[in-house]
Parts: C-alpha cells; sequence; structure tokens
C-alpha cells in the first residue's frame, strides 16, 4: 500500500491527522489541502490508510497517480510511478495489478464431453444472433459440443484468465433446452467466474487505461476486445476491485431500471476507488449484444479511438 504519510514528509507536504483537531480530519485518514479544488483549497483531500484509496470532500475520488504528479508536478508517467513504487509499504506489491485473484497453476480444467470445432448448426446460431462465427472463433476460442452429453447442442465459451483456462460458460443453440445458459461447475472452476470479468486478458491488451463493461459474453462480442462481462448485473466486490486497476471504466448495462440501478452503484464504487468511472446510455437500446455492427463500430470510435473489433 502508498504510504502517504511518508511521502507528504519527504517532500515537505504539509497534513493533518484525526488527533490534529481539524475539523475535516477523521479516523483513519490524513488529510492535505486539495490542489485540484477551486478557491479555498482547505484540507479536504484525503487518504483512506486502510483501504488505500484519495476522496476530496468537495470535488471527490482522485487516482494516487494524479495526486502525486498534482502535489509535487508536472511528472511524466515514470516519474509518478517511481515515486508510487518508492512510497510502498510492501516494495514487492506496488504493481498496481498485483492485487488480483490468482489461480492455482498446478489445477487443469477439462471441457466439457463432446466438446469440438463449430460445426453448421452452431454457426448458424451466431450468424442469427448477428455473429460472424469465424471472427468470434477466431478472436475468443470458442467451441461447439455434439448431440451427447450433460452440455449437448451448445456452444462451449472458455473463460481465460491471466493467460490460462479458469472456467467455462455454455449456450442452447436450440432453443428448446430448460437451461438456455449452462456454467461450469463451481466444484470444478480453477476460479470462480464471479471473482474476475470475461475479457480480462483482451482488455489489458486492447488499453490498460480504459475498459467497457457490459453484463453478458454476448454483449463483450459485440462490442470487441476491451469489453469486459460481469456475468449478470450483480457485481461482486472482487470483480469491482478488479475493475479498479483501469483508470476510466465505462459501464454499459441493459436500459431497464434494476440494470441501470446497479450500473449507477458499479460506477459509485469505482469511484471511491480512484477510477474514473462513468454510466453509457444508448437511446432506443435494450441490449449491447443487439447492437448493429456501426454502432458497436461507433462505440468503439469514441471509448477507444478505434474501430476494428479485433486486437
Amino acid at each position: 500500500m502508498f504510504d502517504a504519510e511518508a511521502f507528504y514528509k519527504e517532500y515537505g507536504i504539509h497534513y493533518v491527522t484525526p488527533g490534529s483537531g481539524y475539523k475535516h480530519s477523521r479516523e483513519g485518514w490524513i488529510q492535505v489541502p486539495c490542489p485540484f479544488c477551486t478557491g479555498h483549497s482547505g484540507y479536504h483531500l484525503g487518504y483512506n490508510l486502510e483501504e488505500g484509496y484519495y476522496n476530496c470532500w468537495r470535488c471527490g475520488s482522485k487516482r494516487i497517480y494524479a495526486v502525486i504528479d498534482a502535489l509535487v508536478g508536472p511528472l511524466d508517467e515514470n516519474g509518478i510511478k517511481d515515486i508510487y513504487k518508492r512510497f510502498q509499504t510492501d516494495p514487492d506489491g506496488y504493481y498496481p495489478w498485483k492485487d488480483v485473484p490468482k489461480a492455482d497453476k498446478k489445477q487443469k480444467l477439462k471441457l466439457p464431453e463432446g466438446t469440438e470445432t463449430l460445426k453448421k448448426a452452431h454457426k448458424q446460431y451466431l450468424r442469427g444472433r448477428g455473429f460472424d462465427p469465424d471472427e468470434i472463433v477466431d478472436i475468443w476460442g470458442i467451441m461447439g459440443t455434439t448431440v451427447y452429453g450433460n452440455y449437448a447442442r451448445r456452444i462451449i465459451i472458455p473463460i481465460y484468465y491471466q493467460g490460462r483456462l479458469v472456467s467455462y460458460h455454455s449456450r442452447d443453440i436450440t432453443g428448446r433446452q430448460r437451461l438456455r445458459h449452462k456454467a461450469c461447475e463451481k466444484a470444478e472452476e480453477i476460479l470462480d467466474h464471479k471473482t474476475i470479468v470475461y475479457g480480462f486478458d483482451h482488455a489489458i491488451r486492447n488499453s490498460r487505461k480504459k475498459v467497457i463493461v457490459v453484463e453478458g459474453i454476448f454483449d463483450v462480442w459485440k462490442i470487441g476486445p476491451g469489453a469486459v462481462a460481469t456475468f449478470g448485473i450483480e457485481v461482486s466486490s472482487s470483480q469491482v476491485r478488479l475493475l479498479s486497476k483501469f483508470e476510466e471504466v465505462f459501464v454499459l448495462f441493459d436500459n431497464e431500471p434494476q440494470a441501470l440501478k446497479n450500473a449507477r452503484k458499479l460506477r459509485d464504487d469505482l469511484l471511491t476507488l480512484g477510477s474514473d468511472s462513468y454510466v453509457i446510455k444508448i437511446p432506443n437500446m435494450t441490449d449491447p449484444a443487439e447492437l448493429s455492427r456501426g454502432e458497436a463500430r461507433k462505440l468503439r470510435q469514441r471509448i477507444f479511438g478505434i474501430e476494428s473489433g479485433k486486437d
């Protein structure tokens, strides 16, 4: 964790602690004048000593990198990282991507019985949903199943995290099975899929600074690399922490009341952890997976400044 007090002492930045009697100082926080506020800055910028994040009582949450630059800069990115690393209480743990779920390297996951390359029926289903089967296979490595087994007549969607197969999901292609969506059994998962997000590895390669968060896997496919899915509108604390590693997070859930409510909660949680976070609403959209290719392309241009759905 970043040692803000040691940082302040070395750079001669005046700060106040809970015992100082300053009106805005409270237990668990240390305060400095906010360099982002206009007018009277006061000692409004607080650093939470337990959770390791900044928040100004007047102008909101701030990223640690931005605070370092504002207090002692201007600095380039390497200069900021050097300071951030130097004032770590755990020198080996400074790298921002370290505090994320870890998979047991000794475990190996097997895909369901009957899993094979996509056949005609699988491809027809994907085309009917507006996807190019070859493109989805190329980017996301999906497969299909035969007519036998517990996952018969389904598309199999591997879930990778940090380069390892940790779980999988499946989708019925017949429209007749009781469960349209069927996940890997929890006992077989290398990592609980609700502790991570689908598409994480692609998102890192695409842009460590920005990510688009959607509900489902098909939503990710439509937008392309740089989008990740939370496997539904309920977002776990582990998923929030993982998403907070991105500087900017754009939340695009379905346009229905509960989904929008959860999207706003995710935005607020991420703002508290220091990520600039926004809820996106696209007029007349019910589900990101139903966007046209042109609409998805425009969204990528708006967020990432690129057109292609591929890396």
